[in-house]
């Protein structure tokens, strides 16, 4: 949508919801109408239904691969928080060392983006640390010492590690160890060159200067943890900064079990951010720790067999949630295509119609009395009910899925109203509008379009109290047979997309309502929650006449009007205003 605007609170960014209305609401397409020549019409109708055959059965799929799908995409999410919470629970040490604060200070949970793409705990970094752990392995195996496993909660350990360094690195670029837990680390931040790896610098150089009898500690210092000999269990976090610098960390176990060495006492009675306090329990002056047991329900295992364990996990998430997203994917398309296929169409209708025909341009009077809401408004919702298994079909074309207007108790009014859904069962005759008096002011030089611009028709179920809205003047001119109320053109809005703004378009198999939002986020959540997404519904003006929107807190339906004597009178109502929905042209 266009800009918006906002009177006594923040506009909700939930559009659209027009309840019973059938499907292809505000059907406007997402690229330029065709010309004339763009076929003829049995053509475009045959492109159309292929069209919607098409995106017909990505739902189906969407829908079918969905439950699953979405499971695994969440788990995926979390990255190696997932997997040691799958493998070990809740209480486990890995998962406690990257979630619980009593177990790892605050400020370094805080540098801990779990799963996220370039944290130490995304999944493909816990791949890449395999990788190194295979060449310590090698490394190990070359000196003649004992292989080292791997241990999960020493493993959870070095990524508190890696993420904490690459923060130092990013910010202070001087490295400093934690002495968090029981374990000793090595650690190292080094350019993503074939000669800069990290088993370059702590292993290879490090052990040409150990050759020599008077080498410094602090220059062999990393090399020397390497070959120590035996070892417990290792664990490595890595990942690649902002500046493409390998943040490498190993941590190395010599006890039985794995510690946390944060004080209980401490965090108790003393804030973790006190300049005061101890800036770990190891230095001199703090009062001995109450040490943390993290080895419940970890795991130790030689580097292949947690390599294959890892790999059978990441694999069985994406099983389900790579088809998942392809069909999501090509949903999309498919939508694009019905939406491509729908614009043709209406051309080729018109065409054949007259092609020197144009669309009215009188949008019908406004009612000033639109129906009260309950006293008592129920509370909507914007989520859908559960999509079944085998949800229905979603349909664009309005006599479903049941929500074809019956037939009048009489002959529809040939009078159009813009008399906004009842919250109670309407009425099977609509009342005549009265006469506004005031009316809205006179669009500005602006609300004169500059740009390609196309009509947005609406028309008015008097028995179900819905309005529907289309640019596709067939679908229109069908309604009209089916009993709907022809109300003329709501507004113009823009043709291309660079000279507006998309309104997107998702529809609910299970009810029937359509929702329209400029929102990605909330369009991505829908879909999340069960709609399909069906494409851009239209592009809105950046500047205009202000289109208001109101909201039915009983039946949860959108009103829009450009008249802000309407918007007042509904407003008085209990409808709730929500704003200036969008910027169109008058017709």
């Amino acid at each position: 949508m266009g800009r918006r605007s906002n009177t006594g609170g923040t506009v909700r960014p939930l559009v659209v919801m027009l309840a019973g209305v059938l499907a292809c609401v505000l059907c406007v397409g997402v690229v330029p109408v065709p010309t004339a020549t763009a076929g003829t019409v049995d053509d475009a109708q045959a492109a159309y239904d292929a069209a919607l055959d098409a995106k017909r059965e990505t739902d189906a799929r969407v829908t079918s691969l969905k439950a699953a799908g979405e499971r695994a995409v969440a788990q995926e999410a979390l990255g190696s928080v997932g997997y040691f919470k799958d493998r070990q629970g809740v209480s486990g040490g890995a998962y406690r060392v990257l979630t619980d604060p009593t177990v790892t200070r605050s400020k370094y949970l805080e540098q801990i983006h779990a799963g996220a793409e370039g944290d130490a705990t995304s999944l493909a970094n816990v791949e890449r640390a395999l990788g190194y752990m295979e060449q310590f392995e090698a490394i190990r195996a070359s000196e003649g010492l004992s292989s080292v496993p791997v241990s999960d909660v020493v493993m959870a350990v070095g990524e508190v590690h890696a993420d904490w360094t690459r923060y130092l690195v990013d910010t202070t670029g001087v490295i400093s160890h934690t002495h968090e837990y029981n374990t000793r680390d090595i650690l190292s931040a080094s350019s993503d060159t074939p000669s800069s790896q990290p088993y370059d610098v702590l292993y290879y150089q490090e052990k040409e200067l150990a050759q020599n009898p008077t080498a410094d500690f602090d220059a062999i210092g990393h090399y020397l943890n390497i070959i120590v000999d035996p070892i417990k269990a290792t664990g490595i976090g890595v990942l690649s900064n902002k500046d493409d610098t390998i943040v490498f960390a190993q941590d190395f176990l010599d006890d039985d079990v794995v510690e946390s060495n944060l004080d209980q006492e401490e965090i108790r009675s003393q804030s973790l951010n006190d300049p005061n306090s101890c800036e770990n329990n190891l230095v001199h002056g703090c009062k001995e720790y109450e040490a943390t047991d993290l080895s419940k329900g970890s795991r130790t295992m030689s580097v292949a067999d947690w390599k294959k364990d890892f790999e059978a996990y990441r694999d069985g998430l994406e099983k389900d949630a790579v088809p998942y997203r392809q069909a999501l994917d090509a949903q999309k398309r498919a939508a694009d295509a019905l939406d491509a296929a729908r614009k043709a169409l209406d051309a080729a209708r018109r065409t054949a119609a007259d092609p020197s025909s144009k669309p009215s341009t009188q949008p019908s009077k406004p009612s000033t009395e639109p129906s009260k809401p309950s006293t008592h408004p129920s509370k909507p919702t914007t989520e859908p009910s559960k999509p079944s298994t085998e949800p229905s079909k979603p349909n664009t074309q309005p006599s479903k899925p049941g929500t074809q207007p019956s037939k009048p108790s009489s002959q529809p009014s040939t009078q159009p109203s813009s008399e906004p859904s009842k919250p109670s069962k309407p009425s099977t005759k609509p009342s005549k509008p009265s006469t506004p008096t005031t009316q809205p002011s006179k669009p500005s030089a602006s609300s004169t379009p500059s740009v390609a611009h196309q009509d947005v028709y609406r028309v008015y179920n008097p028995n179900s109290g819905e309005h529907f809205y289309t640019e596709v003047q067939g679908e229109r001119d069908w309604l009209v047979r089916l009993g709907w109320h022809d109300e003329g053109v709501l507004m113009q809005a823009v043709v291309n997309a660079a000279d507006g703004q998309p309104m997107y378009r998702l529809y609910n198999p299970n009810n029937g309502l359509h929702h329209y939002t400029e929102v990605a986020g909330e369009r991505d959540w829908l879909v999340r929650l069960g709609w399909n997404y069906e494409g851009i519904a239209y592009y809105a003006s950046e500047s205009g006449t202000p289109v208001y929107r109101l909201y039915n807190p009983n039946s949860g339906q959108h009103h829009y009007t450009w008249s802000a004597y309407e918007r007042d009178v509904l407003s008085r109502l209990d409808w709730n205003y929500e704003g200036i929905a969008c910027y169109g042209y008058k017709a």
